[in-house]
């Protein structure tokens, strides 16, 4: 079998499609698999032994004719990427596999004609099309990301049915480069010292802790714990690193911008600690075995987190988190909230924190931030626990209630009731109790009707679906009308009912399936859409269920 994957993300995207590539070669041990990445990924990939070709490709000059609006323009892309690629298009593809969700990946899997495709895909009538429930939840996420409940690797694993994935990012570096590495650091005097790294780059100014932090930090570790401290990162954090070095003075080395990728994961696999934002360097530390301290502000560490188990993330415990719009934050005061010594302290208190020996005071009123460390739920999806006395909120209870419908949903046929509800007994208790104000019970009983209304909407789309399909087989077409115009009214119902952010997620699931069911056929969509309807009703109830359990369970008889 010949297994073409597209992944033209960033670095960080492309190190966490390293466990899927190995478990997919363990499973299709016969296969070939090659992979269209980007420069950056080419570097990942090209090191990975499963993978036998990589093709490179720079989709700038198509960004603008995929974003038209003109089907000309989509044609013109398409007539590109045939030049580029006729190496590619000369092979018969048994499986192409889009990790990606862009409308370039997109085309890409149209144009190489896979016998099947999985994930993003695009027909020439720039038609968009999501077939797989775990892809349709993976969009969905994106309308409220903070009820999103699985990382990228879980998503991609259970997109393509792998039963596994190895438990953590991987990127080989060779003997000579730690050889180099390991003079260097004797050199300058590291060599068997408590060493600690930061990474103080990242893609975007929105999610990058202040420079002025990582200096503060990088000074109490040396001049108070005796650590040392390297900086680490690519060209574009040249200034950062020499800013921290310039302060702090010995005890640091800068080496941000000096390194090659190997030499950079070579250097990050003899730290201790990273400290990080969320970029490129995290994933790199993840896959050298290095364990990490990430600083989450716009983007979701339960998403894009480092994929491992005993990661630590810290972020501001704020009701905008994560980002909704960081284009449109014009004051970004979730920067600020996490201090220089509370990292400190995590540094400091990392071995007696993962094993469970305490719990760290984090929060008060002038800086709400919590701190999380990685597991691995029953089902091997990464999983996060608070690491701080956390109070159990109202978000932390729909994100429960979710992830447990999604469990037992999506492809976890032996997720028994049992299970869940141990599952959430168990994530119940790694909380402070539920806050019982006022408005709680309130709260519950019309989060309850919400769920009840829902499901009953789509019961009743459910079965004028299948009165048109009766009507069409019938050849009953004012019948058909009809019942079509009742139908766009209960679904402007159900679009109502998604201006609460508690329920969208499941409404903008459903929407997807029903928006990628590719048939022309009206009997036949009248059909597909109707058992569409007859699980949302299901999945409704199931979270009405859900809310019943929670609130006996958090509120007081």
């Amino acid at each position: 079998m010949k297994i073409l994957i597209i992944h033209i993300l960033r670095f960080g995207d492309a190190l966490q499609l390293t466990p899927i590539i190995k478990s997919m070669k363990e499973t299709y041990q016969d296969a070939s698999i090659s992979v269209v990445t980007s420069s950056l990924g080419a570097q990942v990939f090209s090191k990975q032994n499963e993978v036998d070709q990589v093709f490179q490709v720079s989709i700038d000059e198509l960004v603008p004719l995929i974003k038209s609006s003109r089907i000309e323009d989509v044609h013109s892309a398409i007539d590109i990427l045939e030049n580029e690629f006729q190496s590619i298009l000369s092979q018969k593809w048994d499986w192409v596999i889009n990790f990606n969700y862009t409308f370039a990946s997109a085309l890409l899997t149209y144009l190489f004609k896979g016998t099947h495709c999985s994930g993003f895909y695009a027909t020439s009538e720039r038609l968009y099309f999501a077939k797989e429930n775990w892809f349709a939840y993976s969009i969905a996420a994106f309308t409220n990301r903070k009820y999103s409940t699985f990382n990228w690797v879980d998503i991609n694993k259970n997109l393509i049915n792998l039963a596994s994935v190895p438990q953590r990012t991987m990127f080989p570096v060779n003997a000579e480069t730690i050889g180099h590495i390991d003079f260097h650091l004797d050199k300058i005097g590291f060599k068997g010292q408590k060493i600690i790294g930061l990474a103080p780059g990242t893609s975007g100014s929105y999610k990058q802790w202040p420079v002025e932090n990582f200096t503060a930090l990088a000074g109490s570790l040396i001049s108070d714990h005796g650590y040392k401290v390297i900086v680490l990162g690519d060209e574009n954090d040249r200034d950062l690193g020499h800013q921290i070095k310039t302060e702090v003075g010995a005890g640091c080395e800068d080496l941000t911008g000096k390194t090659t990728l190997s030499e950079l994961g070579g250097y990050l696999s003899k730290c201790d600690i990273l400290v990080s934002n969320d970029s490129g360097s995290m994933h790199l530390a993840n896959a050298m075995g290095t364990p990490a301290i990430s600083l989450f502000f716009s983007t979701h560490f339960v998403e894009t987190g480092p994929y491992g188990p005993d990661n630590i993330v810290v972020y501001p415990d704020i009701p905008c988190f994560p980002c909704k719009s960081t284009a449109r934050c014009d004051h970004k005061e979730c920067l600020t909230y996490i201090r220089p010594e509370t990292v400190e302290k995590i540094v400091c208190d990392h071995e007696g924190l993962l094993r469970g020996d305490y719990r760290i005071t984090l929060t008060n009123e002038d800086d709400p931030i919590s701190a999380n460390r990685s597991v691995f739920d029953p089902w091997g999806n990464l999983d996060w626990i608070p690491l701080n006395n956390r109070q159990f909120k109202r978000d932390d209870m729909i994100r429960l209630m979710f992830k447990t419908v999604w469990i037992s949903t999506l492809n976890y046929d032996g997720a028994t009731e049992a299970d869940l509800q141990a599952y959430t007994e168990a994530s119940l208790k790694n909380y402070e109790p539920f806050d019982q104000h006022d408005g709680t019970e309130i709260f519950f009983h019309q989060l309850i009707e919400d769920f009840t209304e829902m499901a009953d909407l789509y019961r009743q789309s459910h079965i004028l679906s299948m009165q048109i399909y009766n009507a069409l087989i019938s050849g009953e077409q004012e019948t058909v009308v009809k019942l079509g115009e009742q139908l766009q009214q209960k679904e402007d119902e159900i679009a109502g009912l998604g201006e609460n952010e508690y329920l969208s997620p499941l409404i903008e699931y459903i929407n997807i399936r029903l928006d990628n069911m590719s048939e022309a056929d009206m009997v036949h969509l009248s059909l597909k859409t109707s058992r569409v309807y007859q699980k949302a009703e299901n999945l409704a109830r199931k979270l009405k269920l859900n809310s019943e359990q929670l609130s006996n369970h958090l509120l007081p008889n």
